[in-house]
């Protein structure tokens, strides 16, 4: 009889255990399952796009050392690389002939100014004076923009130069009439081409004009021309012996004369 009761009761605990387990069971299936959904929400679909921003494109930067106005002369060589420009620099002749004639301009001003300031009743005088002054400001402004003198020189381009025009392209309408190139088309056009400017190291802008290639230079435009920049020469040390054995180095390649922009500005007017 103890047997059979604790038969009995093993039965019992067996019957009220199996429901649990199969609930457990059950609990464990479904998050298993909810799991494998998750990795598959996770899982990058093949035909979607990747949304990740593409990089900016590198904007093209020319380093110069020198800025001019010029005019294009002609072209050099076979090749349309090298030209002959012209350009306005300072006439030392000129300069001194300007400082002699603002020296003793100045002296007889003040003098007139001394002998005006004696007289009793100067005003007059004083008024010629000042009107006198006034005219030699003038002269000196106009004779300081005739110190220059048009000198050539020729040039080529450098390995990397850059052409840009200030001039727009000539294009045509649907119905045939030319393009008109307002400041905001032409801006736009610009931003589609930039190009930085540094001079020597300092960074100076975007450069201007649209980019256009060597074709479009004609002899007669009128240009600014970007020469290329030269760093300074290093100083020997003078406590370092050079040893005689030694070999010199190749002579580097002439860059004074080679620029790394031209923008054009106009068609023979400026």
């Amino acid at each position: 009889m103890k047997r059979i009761g604790l038969l009995i009761g093993f039965l019992a605990v067996v019957v009220f255990l199996l429901p649990l387990t199969a609930q457990d069971v059950k609990k464990d299936a479904t998050t298993t399952d909810k799991k494998n959904d998750a990795k598959k929400d996770v899982t990058k679909d093949p035909e979607k796009k990747d949304t990740k921003k593409e990089p900016e494109k590198k904007k093209d930067k020319v380093v110069y050392g020198e800025m001019s106005d010029a005019k294009v002369v002609n072209f050099k060589g076979e090749t349309n690389r090298e030209y002959t420009i012209e350009v306005q620099v300072k006439d030392p002749k000129k300069i001194s002939d300007l400082y002699a004639w603002s020296a003793q301009r100045q002296q007889q001003l003040a003098q007139q100014q001394a002998n005006a300031m004696r007289q009793k009743d100067g005003g007059a005088a004083l008024r010629n004076w000042m009107r006198d002054s006034a005219n030699y400001q003038v002269e000196l402004v106009k004779r300081q923009t005739q110190v220059y003198t048009a000198k050539k020189f020729d040039v080529r381009a450098a390995e990397n130069a850059k052409v840009r025009s200030m001039v727009p392209p000539i294009e045509f309408d649907d119905q045939g009439f030319q393009k008109k190139w307002g400041k905001k088309e032409f801006d736009a056009l610009r931003a589609k081409s930039p190009l930085l400017l540094y001079y020597g190291d300092k960074y100076k802008g975007l450069a201007p004009g649209i980019a256009t290639d060597f074709d479009a230079v004609k002899a007669g435009q009128y240009v600014d021309i970007y020469m290329a920049y030269v760093p300074p020469k290093k100083k020997d040390d003078p406590k370092k012996k050079k040893n005689p054995d030694d070999e010199d180095p190749p002579a580097a390649k002439d860059q004074s004369r080679e620029f790394v922009l031209m923008v054009i500005k106009s068609d023979g007017n400026k």
